[in-house]
């Protein structure tokens, strides 16, 4: 058993290598809409989906991440790379730096509880 991301997965699950049971994520996938998610499979709450985010160094200037943004949130949006990442597995979400930073933040304040109250310890 394993959590994996589905875009590398996706294919041995339609060709019958692997057997997916769920999908981590808040919703379904439109590339897998059959498969429930685990909320959906009686673990309400459940989510721990996979997320690629852009991220450079500190201090890039605030024109430069702007125009960087925009031009990766259009790349995605063109429709036939829109079309092949969600075929894939992905779903564009495309939102921009601000929306990004504070998604990054959440998930660090949600992971930190989970740690704490599990006692979870680095070796």
């Amino acid at each position: 058993m394993m959590f994996a991301s589905p875009i590398p997965t996706i294919p041995h699950v339609k060709s019958g290598r692997l057997r997916a049971i769920a999908m981590a994520s808040e919703q379904r996938l439109q590339a897998m809409a059959d498969l429930p998610t685990v909320a959906q499979s009686g673990y309400p709450g459940f989510e721990a989906g996979s997320y690629y985010i852009v991220l450079g160094p500190a201090g890039i200037p605030k024109d430069v991440v702007k125009r960087l943004s925009g031009e990766i949130i259009r790349a995605t949006q063109a429709q036939d790379m829109h079309e092949r990442l969600v075929a894939e597995g992905a779903e564009v979400v495309g939102t921009g730096p601000e929306q990004a930073i504070a998604y990054i933040a959440a998930q660090v304040a949600r992971w930190t509880t989970v740690v704490k109250s599990a006692g979870i310890k680095a070796d």
